[in-house]
């Protein structure tokens, strides 16, 4: 049975995200004080970079395993500084360790409550929102990678609200929803830059349906529904555009990870190492 969307209060998310919460915390706590991973300083150097020049993120030298030379952080992995913006707190505090860790474990809080949000903006009852937040935390990346200095978790829950704003803002048509929404969906593809593709994915939804026939006649009659889309679209725009570093590429050329020259190897890499392990992957994707 399905709940109406939309007729749920503040506690009801609580009261269904609890036993997720709790598992989390559970199992994060005792990692509190655990050490850096060997991908934390890059991301902690960047909160220092930011610290000194604030809209030049990625604007370091870092010597990395890639070759026996050291480039600049923009050439190696150009994009994903949100996270050193999230972590200038922990360096004014001396980088240390329950700092940074103690920070994943807050957006680890804020995907919880945002994945239960949205199984019951959605319409499922209860038990399918305790449920779902329960399989966030258990997918087998989730808690590893809360127990680094890392994006991924930061992505995670940008995503996670930008959409649950979006389903609030699609069925209830509230200015303060379309705002969180719009800021959420431009934030994401800055923590993540494969989250870029986000944002299709939004506007696709905010369709009523699918027909190609139908696409126009209501993009014509409710164009305005878009606003939160475009308004995302526009904030990352914006930022790429200010932070965005334009060194020599006579000394820095463009990154090896990412480019249109990559397109192939990173989605080959996307679809072995995070599509197909997924349990009922290949048969979801038979059936579609």
């Amino acid at each position: 049975d399905r709940a109406v969307p939309g007729t749920f209060s503040a506690v009801t998310v609580l009261v269904c995200a609890w036993p997720a919460l709790l598992l989390a915390t559970v199992c994060l706590l005792p990692y509190l004080n655990k050490p850096f991973l060997v991908d934390d300083p890059h991301f902690l150097t960047m909160a220092g970079q930011i610290i000194k020049h604030p809209t030049h993120p990625m604007d370091f030298t870092i010597c990395w395993n890639m070759g026996p030379g050291c480039i600049k952080a923009y050439a190696l992995t150009p994009g994903n500084a949100l996270m050193g913006y999230v972590l200038v707190p922990t360096v004014l505090g001396g980088a240390h360790e329950w700092m940074a860790h103690l920070t994943q474990l807050l957006l680890v809080w804020i995907a919880i409550l945002a994945m239960t949000s949205l199984v019951l903006r959605l319409g499922w009852d209860r038990q399918h929102a305790i449920v779902g937040a329960l399989l966030l935390v258990a997918v087998a990346p989730f808690l590893p990678m809360a127990s680094t200095a890392m994006p991924d978790i930061l992505a995670t829950a940008a995503a996670l609200v930008a959409m649950e704003r979006l389903a609030a803002w699609k069925a209830e048509q509230k200015w303060s929803q379309g705002a969180a929404a719009a800021i959420s969906l431009g934030l994401a593809g800055f923590a993540r830059s494969h989250l870029v593709l986000l944002l299709p994915l939004a506007a696709f939804y905010m369709l009523d349906g699918a027909s190609p026939r139908e696409f126009l006649w209501q993009v014509r009659r409710r164009l305005w529904l878009w606003t939160p889309v475009l308004a995302g679209s526009a904030l990352l725009a914006a930022i790429i555009a200010i932070t965005r570093e334009r060194g020599d590429l006579a000394i820095n050329p463009p990154s090896v990870f990412t480019g249109l020259g990559n397109m192939i190897p990173n989605l080959a890499a996307y679809l072995l190492y995070m599509a197909f392990p997924f349990p009922l992957a290949l048969c979801w994707l038979a059936n579609r």
